[in-house]
């Protein structure tokens, strides 16, 4: 409460100090000269900038004195018609200009016929009905009135319900004082928003030139959006909003109801909340609307909406948005890779597949380079027998394995007798060394610490890869940026959604938990905001979340389009990020840890399990395989030679015409007349080794 007591130099309308006006005769308009010389302390009181003064014929006179006062006290003044507002016809253009304005600025209607004032605060709730609930002339715009005497305040209540800032000068004693004389006591009354709604008054008086104030003048000015009913616009969302019931009664939790909670503590005002029918956060339709909660702000369903909301440039068409409160980025969960699947690569792991194929190709280059080394030697003894491809041939058949046991066994019993061959094995050792000395620490981090390996780690990896599909939530900024984006990735992920939404409906349903499920089905992946699947994963170590995060998601409160209440809300959120309750409802509602977390999955320390290692019982199954190929291989191949010997031998025996130095033959000679022939696996024995 204050009490404010002003004297009033100068500002006597009857006084012609410093004024080249002519005299007000208080005895030809006694009521509206004298209240009016008050009306002026009211406004010199305020310290304004800027004062916008409707005025009719009645109190020309009044007006002309007034502009040049105010003006002394660097009072900008602006005059407008109150024929010409009451007709609507400069309405706007007047109220644009005290609303728009930045300064201090109050509005002073003055008529001697209050059916003159009547007739200005009706057209301005005309307005504020045509502009709409969030226009702000009802909160922004302050009033003030002389009252003529015998004029009741009650007239003036009736047609100001939908303004909160109108105050007025009125004689004491109301309609009961005569009004025959100078009056010399006034009351400064006001409006204030009381539950059975408003009423003015009394906040200070005026006697003897002196001016006494109670308190502000325009109290509900600093009263918020006193006490007005919002309807909130919400979107189950987790763990920005969930829904819950408690007995019959639907409720919400969240940090987005937190917040509405808070705005409404501040900001004065009752809220009611509302979810959008259709479920979607708001996209445009065929005949250009939105649909969700973009579309309820369109439709006026809604005063605001307060959820994990994101605007675009199509949806800013027709609403506002405030600063954001919570910054997301943009994540991909998908489900790990089964390791069972690829265990039996392990043995493979250390080197990627190019270094293998390039270790292969050296060997074999190597092989070759090794034979020709030897045959073009000029100490090679057998280098000038017979051609050089056989040479080369020959000698590439009997030294082939040297370089490979090199590589295994990284030396040799016997070294070569040429130097070119020794000089190029010996560098052919120290690569076998950095090779296999480069393997065993590899092979010893795969089998001792975890790696995963990953499908893709960036979203154009995502994009190019054909094993997993992807998918978003409908109606949401992520598929509306692939849609519009130039980027290329971005453009394909795009491109993905839609063919997969034309064979799988489910990649776009509107329900997370859809994608979520699909996600523990494999070879999926969910794009979405961060915040729950960052939750998702913390409770399930099969989970992963890719590392790239490329799009910022700037979450927003929405209002009616031209709202303005914006610059309210936003002065509000960025106090209330400053004193970070932000961070105490993000620890209230993000679920605390979980059994998942990056130290539990790489870099531990652990014991090699038979999972692990069979690859090493892979390789040796594989041995054996092939050792039992070729003993097949050389037990077919000996069965057709032992019957092309047996039939070759049997043929000479038979004609006598070759002699074979053998004794086994001979031994078949002597028993040419024995009953009993010789036995087969002998003779092919025999066969063979004489072929």
């Amino acid at each position: 409460m204050c009490d404010v007591e002003r004297t009033r130099p100068d500002m006597d309308l009857n006084s012609t100090t410093d004024t080249p006006t002519p005299e007000i005769n208080c005895d030809h308009a006694p009521s509206l000269a004298v209240i009016l010389n008050a009306t002026v302390s009211v406004l010199l009181s305020l310290q304004l900038d800027l004062v916008g003064v409707i005025y009719d014929h009645t109190a020309a006179h009044e007006v002309a004195l007034l502009v040049p006062l105010l003006s002394r006290h660097a009072v900008r003044v602006v005059t407008y018609s109150a024929h010409d507002v009451i007709n609507m016809q400069t309405t706007a253009n007047y109220l644009d200009v005290m609303s728009g304005s930045s300064e201090r600025s109050v509005s002073l209607v003055v008529s001697a016929d209050v059916n003159v004032s009547v007739g200005v605060f009706h057209s301005v709730s005309m307005r504020q009905a045509q502009m709409g609930k969030q226009s702000g002339l009802d909160l922004y715009t302050k009033w003030l009135t002389p009252l003529p005497c015998g004029v009741m305040t009650s007239r003036i209540e009736e047609v100001t319900r939908d303004l909160y800032n109108v105050a007025a000068v009125v004689p004491r004693g109301g309609s009961d004082v005569r009004c025959n004389g100078t009056w010399f006591y006034l009351d400064v009354v006001t409006l204030i928003v009381k539950p059975e709604g408003k009423r003015f008054e009394s906040i200070g008086d005026m006697r003897d030139d002196h001016l006494s104030l109670h308190t502000e003048v325009f109290p509900n000015a600093r009263r918020g959006l006193n006490g007005q009913h919002f309807y909130v616009g919400l979107y189950v969302w987790f763990p920005f909003t969930m829904r819950g019931v408690e007995g019959n009664k639907t409720v919400y939790t969240g940090f987005c109801v937190d917040l509405v909670m808070e705005l409404s503590r501040r900001l004065n005002f009752t809220y009611s909340f509302k979810e959008p029918a259709d479920n979607e956060w708001g996209s445009v339709k065929s005949d250009g609307t939105f649909t969700g909660i973009v579309g309820m702000l369109e439709k006026l369903e809604i005063d605001i909406s307060v959820a994990a909301f994101i605007t675009t440039p199509e949806r800013e068409r027709v609403m506002e948005a405030t600063f954001p409160f919570y910054y997301d980025n943009v994540g991909v969960l998908y489900r790990r890779p089964d390791p069972a699947e690829n265990m039996w690569k392990t043995y493979l792991h250390p080197f990627h597949v190019k270094v293998l194929g390039f270790i292969g190709v050296s060997l074999l280059g190597g092989t070759l380079l090794y034979a020709l080394l030897g045959i073009l030697s000029p100490r090679d003894e057998k280098k000038r027998r017979g051609n050089y491809v056989m040479q080369f041939l020959a000698e590439t058949n009997d030294e082939g394995g040297v370089l490979g046991a090199a590589l295994i066994q990284h030396g040799l019993e016997e070294l070569p007798a040429y130097g070119s061959r020794r000089f190029f094995l010996a560098f052919w050792w120290m690569f076998c060394i950095a090779v296999a000395a480069t393997y065993r620490g590899n092979l010893m981090a795969f089998l001792l610490v975890a790696k995963e390996e990953l499908p893709f780690t960036t979203l154009s990896e995502l994009a190019s890869q054909d094993t997993y599909t992807w998918g978003v939530t409908g109606s949401t900024v992520v598929e509306y940026l692939f849609n519009v984006s130039k980027r290329t990735d971005f453009r394909m992920l795009g491109e993905g959604l839609e063919r997969f939404k034309a064979i799988d409906p489910d990649t776009n349903s509107l329900d997370p938990m859809v994608h979520y499920n699909k996600v523990q089905q494999g070879h999926y992946a969910y794009i979405s905001d961060m915040v729950p699947m960052e939750i998702w994963v913390t409770k399930d170590c099969n989970l992963k979340l890719l590392k790239e995060t490329v799009i910022p998601l700037p979450f927003v409160i929405g209002l009616q389009n031209n709202s303005a209440y914006v610059t309210t809300f936003n002065t509000h959120l960025l106090h209330i990020d400053q004193i970070g309750l932000y961070q105490v409802w993000k620890k209230k509602w993000w679920p605390r840890g979980g059994k998942c977390s990056i130290s539990s999955q790489y870099g531990t320390k652990k014991v090699v399990s038979l999972r692990e290692a069979q690859s090493a019982f892979f390789i040796l199954g594989a041995g054996l395989g092939l050792a039992m190929l070729l003993l097949l291989a050389e037990s077919l191949w000996a069965s057709h030679r032992c019957r092309q010997a047996r039939g070759s031998i049997m043929e000479r025996l038979h004609t006598r015409t070759v002699q074979l130095d053998l004794p086994e033959v001979h031994d078949v000679r002597r028993r040419d007349d024995a009953t009993t022939p010789p036995p087969v696996a002998q003779l092919c024995q025999a066969s063979i080794t004489a072929l």
